[in-house]
This record gives C-alpha cells, structure tokens and sequence, in this order.
C-alpha cells in the first residue's frame, strides 16, 4: 500500500476543513491523572495559568468527550485492522469560547477531552469549558436545568456563605449530539451565573499552538492528549491503547531522549535526507534522532502492529509549526 504524500501539502495541518469528532471516552478515575500530568498549550504562559489548567483538569471527571459538530452524525467507533490507511491530518483546534473572559490556555491529559481554561481574578480561580459531557449525571446532588432551552445536567457545591455561591459543573446539549460542560474552579458564582455563562458560550475556531505536529496520521485516529507545546498524542478511539507519540526538543537532547525499553534492533534510516534511526522494542518501533530543517529534534513512536513503511511515512511528515 502506498500512501499519498502529496496530501499533506494540500490538506495537512492549517487547511481549513474543520477536524472530525475529536477525543474517545475517558473513566473518571482519571481525572487525578489528568490533573498531574497536564500542562497547558501555549508557550510563555504565565504560571497562574498554568495552575488555574492544571486545576481545572482535576475538577473535570470526564466522561464520554467526543465533538460532534451541529448537522453531524456521532461517529462510530471501529477498531483499526492493520495495515492502517494514512491520511492527511488537520490542523489541532478547539471549537468553542466563553466570550468575555480573555484568551484561555488548552489542556488534554491522556484519553481527556480538550478543556479551555479562562484565569478569572487570582490564580487559584477560574473557568473552563470543555467539548463533552463531565460526569454529573452520574453524581449525587445533580439536577437537570435549561440552557438556552436545551437540556442539561448541574451539580452545584455551595459554600455555605451568605449569597447562595459556591461552585459548580453544567454539562448542556448544546446542539443536537454536542454535549458541552462549564466548571468553575475556585470561583465562587451562583448558579445562575453558572448557567449564564454556559448560555454565552459559541462557536469559535482557535488552533492548538503546537511547536510541530503530523502530517500524516492512522484514518480515523485523533488527537488524545498533549503537554505544552512539545509532546502530543493520537489514538485509535475503539483501542485508545493504541497510540502514536510525537515528542520535540528545540535541540537534540543527550542520548535522543533515553533508552528505549527492550530493544530489539536498531537501523538506520533516512528522513527528509538527515540521518536518524528505526528501533523496534517488543511493542512498539520508534524513529529516533529525527532532524527539522531549523535543528530541532523529534521521537516518533508508533505500535509495533503497524509496517515499518508506515511509522518513517509519519515520521517523514512531521512539520514544525511554531
């Protein structure tokens, strides 16, 4: 099987077709996971932001995180046979804002959804939005509400304090098949205010400023997790075991980012002209020492169930954005 190449330049990442259902589902015990190992998207953000992601991460018990677009059908789930079919990959984005809140930073722990974080006042507190429903409906205390006519789900934690404040998770349809959820972390807010916010919410294009990102990945496979600008996952929402790992440095690290566990052998190879080196471990294979034009590094990872032609293709359309 031969893949086109020749597609990434006409329809790889910064085309302006909007990316199909991104994200599979997550448990909730994953939200402490989410919570320590996620770091936001954007480069130079200041660290408040930051702990306001990491927070906000750690309140979202995620649950099914799947966007569907008004007017799409849900996507049904298959799992990948090999050899997979390798197609043109489009440009990492999330498609909705609170508006008034300034720009937010972006966060996606492993299998989570992307969540927007809006900084409202001190570090400790703030907002986020996230496509998909949390897991409310599922949590004692919940109740259904309204967002703008549609229907929803609140779970609302008061404080105690004079006001009727406290914080809260809506999770609303906020189209036919598009589940959405608001969460205020450290906030303090009213539930009216909590459903004001959510009923102020729209549809806005806004990329993942990733510092390189695939051209080519698996068909059918998204985007399932990154970490800051440098590190970012696909996965194969039927088998989200099944992933592909692109990690950059700026420039080559000592030893190409450590040993691979269980090694098995190791070629060369070459990619874009620039030497670099195929390992094969038990699970996976590996493209090691990969080289940009600009100096920077990359590892590419992929599961050992896909040929070897396929890992170099990928390998051979990494791109750097940044």
């Amino acid at each position: 099987m031969t893949d086109d190449l020749d597609l990434l330049n006409e329809y790889g990442p910064g085309a302006t077709e909007v990316p199909a259902a991104v994200l599979n589902a997550a448990g909730t015990a994953l939200a402490a996971e989410i919570a320590a190992a996620t770091t936001p998207v954007r480069r130079n953000t200041r660290r408040r932001l930051l702990v306001a992601a990491m927070a906000a991460a750690a309140v979202a018990a995620v649950g099914v995180a799947v966007v569907v677009r008004p007017g799409e059908s849900r996507p049904v789930a298959t799992r990948t046979s090999y050899p997979v079919r390798l197609v043109a990959a489009t440009a990492p984005e999330f498609g909705y804002e609170i508006p008034g809140l300034g720009d937010p930073v972006f966060t996606a722990g492993p299998g989570g959804p992307i969540i927007a974080v809006y900084q409202v006042g001190s570090p400790e507190k703030s907002v986020s939005l996230m496509a998909g429903p949390s897991d409310v409906g599922g949590t004692p205390g919940r109740r259904p509400v309204e967002v703008n006519g549609h229907p929803g789900q609140i779970l609302f934690q008061p404080d105690g304090m004079p006001g009727g404040l406290g914080s809260g998770q809506l999770s609303w349809e906020y189209a036919p098949g598009v589940w959405l959820t608001v969460g205020t972390n450290g906030r303090r807010a009213t539930e009216a205010e909590i459903v004001a916010l959510a009923a102020s919410v729209r549809e806005k294009r806004q990329p993942l400023d990733f510092e390189a990102t695939l051209g080519l990945i698996p068909e059918g496979w998204t985007l399932a997790g990154f970490k800051q600008s440098f590190l970012l996952t696909y996965a194969d929402p039927a088998a989200p075991d099944q992933q592909v790992h692109l990690q950059w440095w700026p420039t080559p690290p000592s030893g190409d980012g450590g040993e691979l566990a269980g090694l098995e052998k190791s070629t060369p190879v070459t990619i874009n002209g620039r030497a670099a080196t195929l390992s094969r471990a038990a699970e996976i294979w590996a493209v090691e020492g990969g080289r940009l034009p600009d100096g920077s590094a990359f590892r590419l990872t992929a599961p050992r169930t896909f040929p070897a032609e396929q890992i170099l293709a990928m390998a051979r359309s990494v791109r750097r954005t940044g």
